[in-house]
């Protein structure tokens, strides 16, 4: 009967010991503001708090808010996963994860990300060409100069190609960067007719791209009219309506 009950007690010490070693565990991402959930277990008077920040690489700029959070369960593992921020990588990527048991009152945990590179790109819309821009995710960029285009007013930089969303400057590089679309506001052209030795013919004053009908056809005594052209030489016959061109246009009777 003794020696039944040492054997008894024999089995029961390896399981107290590690009922009295066993620590309680919770996981938490950088973005969660949830405390983290552990199993039940011992509870002391003491608080164990930590603050988990995400900063910009080489700063403490944080990129997204920090969180916090705090247990009184003693022996406590912490369980970190960094978060995953648009524009950002995390800068060495082996920071997370994080697992660590809560010792101290307070308990700071750093992760450090960097910008992604995107590039800016612009579509003048007919006006002089625009160098794209290459630059750091969230970097503030200042307004190139304005593009040129004959018989036009330049009136702006837009995110959409209807005109709807302008642009303020300095203009932070979006996520995955983008185009900008250039707005002008189009000048009065006119056209001109040389009747040569016919009737004379009004010149026609519109805005580039509205479409011009054809005027009363020029008269010369002992001459047929045989059409407009835009040269003088009469290889390039103009076709009725016209739209009307972007600069000042002659054309020419034959």
């Amino acid at each position: 009967m003794m020696t039944t009950k040492r054997f008894i007690s024999m089995l029961l010490v390896p399981v107290l010991l590690f009922s009295l070693f066993s620590f309680q565990t919770g996981t938490v991402t950088a973005s969660s503001p949830e405390k983290a959930a552990g199993t039940s277990g011992a509870v002391s008077q003491a608080t164990y708090a930590w603050v988990i920040n995400s900063y910009i690489h080489g700063t403490t700029t944080p990129i997204i808010p920090s969180v916090t959070g705090s247990t009184e369960e003693e022996g406590y593992r912490l369980n970190v996963y960094a978060e995953n921020v648009l524009g950002y990588f995390l800068d060495p990527f082996e920071q997370s994860p994080v697992s660590i048991i809560l010792t101290e009152p307070l308990t700071t945990i750093n992760f450090y990300y960097t910008p992604r590179t995107y590039t800016l790109t612009f579509e003048s819309n007919g006006g002089t060409p625009i160098a794209d821009i290459t630059a750091n995710y969230n970097t503030p960029i200042s307004r190139p100069t304005n593009p040129v285009r004959d018989n036009a007013t330049f009136a702006g930089w837009y995110k959409d190609e209807a005109f709807t969303d302008p642009v303020s400057w300095p203009y932070n590089m979006p996520f995955q960067g983008g185009t900008l679309y250039a707005k002008w506001t189009l000048q009065p052209v006119t056209l001109s007719f040389n009747s040569n030795n016919g009737t004379p013919v009004a010149p026609i004053t519109a805005l580039p791209g509205d479409f011009i009908e054809k005027p009363t056809d020029p008269t010369r005594n002992n001459y047929r009219f045989d059409g407009w052209f835009f040269d003088i030489s009469y290889t390039r016959p103009v076709s009725w309506p016209l739209e009307m061109p972007d600069t000042e246009t002659m054309l020419y009777a034959k």
